[in-house]
């Protein structure tokens, strides 16, 4: 059994490990934000653990940092998803699956966060736990 995290460094260290672990770990249960989630789902299960992140979000679809992610994925296989002459989610002018016009110019953007505040839920047996963080504030809450 492992000791409990309690107090504001140990939290915000271990959520914020929890979070970078998320950007590599293709299975980490927070490595795709979402909007809402139902069920278990969400739940980091291995330490019963949910967070919201409460974030500013910019987009960013030219200049420097776009560039630089497109010279990676521009490597891979996925380069592909992100060429089209046509945005995602215009119309298609033919049926999919039909081969369509290719183009170089790519529809990749950068999603940056400005996180605001994490409410952190831990659900556990012998009782459930939870914190809100922001920028230089903390404090414990109801669950």
């Amino acid at each position: 059994m492992t000791t409990p995290l309690v107090t504001e460094a140990q939290l915000r260290r271990h959520i914020w490990s929890e979070l970078e672990r998320a950007t590599q770990d293709r299975h980490h249960e927070w490595r795709t934000p979402v909007l809402a989630t139902l069920g278990g789902k969400g739940c980091l299960k291995r330490l019963g653990w949910q967070l919201r992140v409460h974030a500013d979000m910019s987009v960013q679809t030219t200049g420097p940092e776009v560039q630089a992610a497109w010279a990676q994925v521009s490597q891979s296989a996925a380069a592909g998803d992100y060429l089209s002459a046509s945005a995602p989610g215009d119309a298609l002018p033919m049926a999919p699956g039909m081969p369509g016009a290719q183009t170089t110019v790519h529809h990749l953007a950068v999603l940056t966060a400005q996180v605001q505040q994490l409410d952190w839920l831990e659900l556990g047996h012998g009782g459930h736990r939870r914190a809100v963080f922001g920028a230089n504030t903390w404090e414990w809450r109801v669950p």
